[in-house]
């Protein structure tokens, strides 16, 4: 015979931090994309000297800003996902993103240094940590733990 005993604590800390690790992939998705798009100019062959004289092109200097934006968003989001951990399941990021979504954590792995080397914005991060710890708590999400 098998007995099973639910917590409803348990259940909507686990749920609570589903929808938290699903929530920061999503907003990760577009980021990553960016940096890829980088990773891949960067491999390109040096064409040399443009017509102009310039040693690189205006698109690759485009690409390159739009991979330090996608950088910084990310270095913010972890501290934002890491603030909600924090507050919500009390776990440490790192142990909920393998647990949850190891591709995830593969992918931010890939990129460490660049992301690591950004500049996150003080003020999005604090947005993006209400938002992240409201969507633990949120309709499906966790009531308790250590921020509840």
């Amino acid at each position: 015979m098998l007995a099973r005993i639910r917590d409803p604590a348990f259940t909507s800390a686990s749920e609570g931090t589903m929808e938290l690790v699903e929530a920061v992939l999503r907003m990760s998705c577009a980021w990553l994309a960016w940096l890829d798009l980088v990773a891949l100019v960067e491999r390109w062959p040096d064409e040399g000297p443009l017509a102009d004289g310039s040693l690189r092109s205006c698109s690759t200097i485009l690409v390159e800003a739009a991979g330090d934006a996608a950088a910084a968003t990310l270095h913010g989001l972890e501290d934002a996902f890491a603030a909600a951990c924090a507050q919500g399941p009390g776990l440490e990021p790192e142990v909920v993103l393998r647990v949850f979504c190891p591709e995830l954590a593969q992918r931010l792995a890939a990129y460490r240094r660049r992301i690591d080397a950004a500049t996150a914005d003080g003020e999005q991060v604090r947005f993006l940590t209400e938002e992240l710890v409201r969507i633990w708590r949120g309709p499906g999400g966790a009531t308790t733990g250590k921020g509840g």
